[in-house]
């Protein structure tokens, strides 16, 4: 058991050196960023709304504890993508999200993002664009341009 613990570790610690990612220093901006390389590298969109797995290099929305769903278009991003998808409902980045897009209409809440360029919002939608399904196209085609 020592031994696995030990080979988890020491992986998770080349896993980040790799990446030249460090997930307890990393930043939003480098969180998308990894976020959306995973998509692009195959990923199914769809996985971006489970949980997360360091150890295989899997990023996604809940990765880091749901922090990035604190980020009001990230949070509206999510809602559109996952709510009631698997246990998304259940998790942290659920309840950020909830907590950062209040009542407000998801899909107005990151259009606004998009209009202003607000942090990774246009690399997230509009890098995704080609992949996003329904109002979170719809979305992408009236906004990335």
């Amino acid at each position: 058991m020592h031994i696995t613990l030990t080979y988890r570790l020491l992986s998770t610690a080349i896993l980040c050196l790799s990446l030249n990612f460090s997930p307890a220093t990393a930043g939003p901006a480098s969180q998308i960023t990894s976020i959306i390389k995973s998509v692009k590298d195959g990923m199914p969109l769809e996985a971006l709304c489970s949980k997360a797995d360091t150890l295989k290099a899997k990023f996604t929305l809940r990765s880091f504890r749901g922090k990035l769903c604190k980020i009001k278009y990230v949070a509206s991003f999510a809602m559109m993508l996952c709510k009631d998808k698997n246990d998304f409902n259940n998790s942290r980045c659920y309840k950020y999200a909830t907590n950062s897009v209040g009542s407000q209409n998801p899909s107005s809440v990151l259009g606004t993002a998009l209009d202003k360029k607000e942090g990774k919002s246009f690399d997230l939608v509009c890098g995704l664009k080609d992949k996003l399904p329904g109002a979170l196209k719809t979305l992408a085609d009236s906004k990335c341009k």
